[in-house]
């Protein structure tokens, strides 16, 4: 049974969805930003996905998502999704977003795929 906490947090992710119709940004990068912007935990899949590995790492995705202008979160999105699973493109997404965590790395278990 689903909690009011987990309804409330749906309809948030199933708003923000909207915003990214027809771009083809996947559900886990949706839910990465939904929980960024709301200050919550992030899933396992996009700790995983994004390599958020230590705290340092959700701050700076968190930075990302406020450097953005209004209006650019749909570009963002992209952005983050092309860089899912890829940890050199999320640390210069990262580096092009919010240069104060320029010497951040990211690193994910796909990585080996991406060389």
């Amino acid at each position: 049974m689903a909690s009011d906490f987990d309804e409330l947090l749906e309809k948030v992710v199933d708003s923000t969805m909207a915003i990214f119709a027809g771009s083809g940004v996947r559900p886990v990068t949706v839910r990465l930003i939904c929980r960024l912007s709301l200050d919550l935990p992030l899933t396992p899949a996009a700790i995983n996905d994004f390599g958020v590995t230590t705290d340092d790492h959700y701050r700076a995705l968190r930075a990302v998502l406020d450097a953005v202008e209004p209006g650019g979160l749909r570009q963002l999105g992209e952005d983050l999704d092309r860089a899912m699973g890829n940890g050199p493109a999320l640390t210069k997404l990262v580096q092009t977003y919010a240069p104060e965590y320029k010497a951040l790395c990211f690193e994910t278990s796909w990585d080996d795929l991406h060389r």
